[in-house]
């Protein structure tokens, strides 16, 4: 969750080399983040590798402001952050988080269960 608050409520930007794909693809635009920065990124890519020949599928999805695919389990592989309880692992809940409630956690359903009491 201390990723997701930094990236989509304070417009942090991931360290690409160490960032697990839901920092990458979260639903706050990582391209949106870089500004002139992306602008001459793209221009670069454009200029030596025009049809994308040697781009990773990553850079499709950043470039054209896509989050990553959602699936069971997909919050505990480290590849989204959980918008439903699915995403979450077994005996897992996707619940609001504890202080910044717009933004969503999986916690263990004795947990989960006791948050509003």
């Amino acid at each position: 969750m201390c990723a997701q608050v930094l990236l989509c409520k304070y417009n942090a930007r991931p360290n690409l080399g160490l960032a697990s794909n839901r920092e990458v693809l979260s639903s706050c635009a990582l391209r949106d983040s870089l500004g002139e920065n992306w602008d001459v990124f793209a221009a670069m890519q454009q200029r030596y590798d025009p049809q994308g020949l040697f781009a990773p599928p990553l850079w499709h999805l950043i470039s054209h402001r896509k989050s990553g695919v959602f699936y069971e389990g997909c919050a505990m592989a480290q590849d989204c952050f959980c918008r439903e309880d699915s995403h979450c692992g077994p005996l897992h809940k996707c619940v609001p988080a504890g202080v910044f409630r717009e933004y969503s956690v999986c916690m263990a359903d004795v947990w989960a269960d006791t948050r509003e009491l």
